[in-house]
């Protein structure tokens, strides 16, 4: 599932004990305003840029907008006085949701997911525009399918900064970005748009006109049949958009505490229920040396996407325990041992390293299971870990590898892991009844 956040859903406000979510560019264009000395309503930022009185205060240069709105977030957001809704906080605390688009240019979702996943560092992606609007585009795009596991905010139209229609402000800013989108080809983020058409989105907030959700709908999904399956859920939508996507069968849902609530107690529910004897152990216990800690993450992050359990030391060894004693057990009560293996195994055959003890425990255990599949190594290609100076025993040794390239897409290695683990514990099932 991927959260796409809108500026509608960012920052909330209490009257007389009743939370709602005013749309922050409203909230952002009434500052705006008010700094500006403009008299009467403005209801958007196109309102904003052609004010008479906006002109008059610009010298007639309406790209002032985009440096002045940038400097405003900037000490909002230092002031702190723009916080992000405690609905949007509670959803990304949960730590299931490291991959999130927003549709704002406001950094209230980027600073969210910072507090929510506190020391581990969180990648900026955009899609923007060149400022000269000849449509040439900056792009931000994965290379693979498995780093949507790293915390990530992907600013769909741009991120706020000094420069002019580098992000969307007015409609015509709008306009150029969804016929970028739209475009296909070399302007739009290949990798990124394929990933999304297989996701469940959840989106919360966005309320855009009828046209103009539409356009922004389509941008995400990129083609019809795509668009179902995911749920859209705003406190009001019009009617006209409602019908439409009604017709996609997409869940709407007009109550965002109660969705959130839900999803969160789901996922609290699932984590404390008390597992049986077959569930209590690790699936995956994943040995590595120190100097593959970066692909060994993305492998770990890999297989909790799909839902598997593993015993990685960095999570696993309680402080004050007897480290050697945690890993021996981390191995015996694993249903899988996962050796990676590359080119730095191949280089410091001559230091001393914990995971060679791993290794050799690994050994000792699937002697003694009779066949049943036990060790699983995981290979950088081109790694010659027969070569007899490894050190590599031969029960690794003799067994089937699965070969990746650096950096490494370990989604279907995840996928294929969870099968076995699934039919493992199928047979555990059988015997417990038994």
């Amino acid at each position: 599932m991927i959260p796409v956040v809108g500026s509608d859903f960012l920052v909330e406000t209490e009257d007389g004990g009743i939370v709602s979510f005013p749309d922050h560019h409203k909230q952002l264009i009434d500052v705006l305003a008010q700094i500006c000395e403009l008299r009467g309503d403005v209801a958007n930022f196109s309102q904003l840029i052609y004010h008479p009185e906006f002109n008059k205060w610009t010298d007639g240069n309406p790209d002032f907008i985009y440096p002045l709105i940038s400097e405003v977030l900037l000490q909002l957001i230092e002031q702190r006085t723009l916080q992000p809704s405690h609905l949007l906080m509670k959803l990304l605390k949960t730590r299931l949701f490291p991959f999130v688009i927003t549709t704002s240019f406001s950094p209230v979702t980027e600073e969210a997911m910072r507090e929510a996943w506190g020391g581990e560092q969180v990648r900026v992606l955009q899609y923007r525009n060149d400022s000269k609007r000849d449509l040439t585009v900056g792009i931000g795009d994965i290379s693979c399918e498995a780093e949507m596991l790293q915390p990530t905010v992907y600013y769909m139209f741009g991120k706020c900064s000094a420069e002019p229609h580098r992000f969307v402000v007015s409609d015509l800013d709008m306009m150029d970005f969804c016929k970028s989108w739209l475009a296909g080809g070399n302007k739009v983020p290949r990798m990124l748009t394929e990933v999304l058409k297989k996701k469940y989105l959840l989106v919360l907030g966005n309320n855009y006109s009828d046209w103009l959700f539409r356009f922004v709908w389509y941008s995400l999904r990129n083609t019809p049949d795509m668009m179902r399956n995911s749920m859209i859920v705003n406190s009001s939508l019009e009617p006209t958009l409602v019908n439409f996507l009604e017709q996609l069968q997409t869940f709407i849902k007009n109550d965002p505490a109660t969705i959130i609530h839900e999803i969160v107690d789901r996922i609290n529910k699932k984590r404390k229920d008390v597992a049986p004897a077959w569930r209590q152990r690790s699936d995956v216990f994943l040995s590595y040396s120190r100097s593959d800690a970066d692909v060994a993450q993305r492998v770990k992050k890999a297989l909790q996407a799909n839902g598997l359990t593993v015993w990685f030391d960095k999570d696993s060894i309680p402080e004050g325990s007897d480290w050697r004693t945690a890993i021996e057990n981390g191995i015996r009560n694993s249903r899988l041992f996962v050796p990676l293996l590359t080119h730095n195994v191949e280089t410091e055959y001559l230091e001393p390293h914990e995971y060679r003890v791993e290794w050799l425990t690994a050994a000792d255990i699937a002697d003694k299971m009779g066949g049943r599949k036990f060790i699983w190594p995981l290979a950088v290609e081109g790694c010659d870990f027969h070569n007899e100076q490894t050190k590599v025993p031969q029960q690794l040794k003799d067994k089937n590898a699965t070969w990746f390239k650096i950096p490494g897409d370990f989604t279907e290695f995840a996928e294929a892991v969870m099968s076995e683990i699934d039919n493992l514990k199928v047979k555990e099932r059988e015997m417990e009844d038994r």
